[in-house]
């Protein structure tokens, strides 16, 4: 009976976190200001692709089992997709991680998750080539379908000219060092949170 209880609870926490209590809904708005601390792997050619954010740490379970399938989408796709996983952890720390075979990225002080209101990772965010936020939500809800789904939509927009915004923004701060950052006197390594069924919680 207990076991049924525990089960149903987790459940519901599942429910909860994958119908947006993880962030904040910003679907069909322009994307933010994606500002990348330090590029891990080598910086990717984004104009006219597909931007996926995969927000993870190495900590995280969840995010470890989602990995393969990011990888497989990465590849499927690679013609119109990039996917850049984006951690708040230190460099040497995601340099160790072995497994990610997209593009990788840090931002210590996490102004891209706050940014977005994630809360709870692992956590997607999806921007199309014109710079529009188009899907959120967690990699387990990111079949092939739905990119599918997406890629078809996109096309079939009239006048769907790829921004380089995107670009700008995301390159602005590579040579950001967080040792010479005046303003930034908390520790910069990401603690481990607390298991939300498929979520981390931040």
């Amino acid at each position: 009976m207990k076991k049924i209880v525990m089960l149903m609870c987790v459940f519901v926490l599942s429910s909860l976190a994958v119908k947006g209590q993880a962030y904040t809904n910003l679907v069909g708005q322009k994307t933010p200001n994606l500002i990348i601390e330090k590029w891990i792997s080598p910086v990717p050619q984004l104009q006219g692709k597909f931007i996926v954010i995969d927000f993870w740490a190495t900590w995280c379970g969840p995010c470890r089992v989602s990995i393969p399938h990011m990888n497989a989408l990465a590849a499927k796709y690679a013609e119109k997709i990039v996917v850049i996983g984006l951690s708040k952890e230190t460099e040497m720390t995601v340099r160790n991680f072995r497994g990610m075979e997209y593009y990788s990225a840090i931002d210590t002080r996490g102004r891209l998750q706050a940014t977005v209101g994630v809360r709870g990772i692992p956590n997607v965010m999806i921007i199309d080539p014109q710079g529009i936020v188009c899907w959120q939500g967690h990699p387990a809800n990111l079949s092939e379908e739905v990119m599918d789904k997406l890629l078809e939509e996109y096309s079939k927009k009239t006048g769907a000219v790829p921004s380089n915004q995107v670009e700008i923004l995301l390159t602005i701060e590579e040579s950001y060092d967080p040792q010479t950052d005046k303003g930034n006197t908390n520790s910069t390594e990401e603690t481990p949170g607390q298991v939300v069924d498929s979520y981390d919680q931040m």
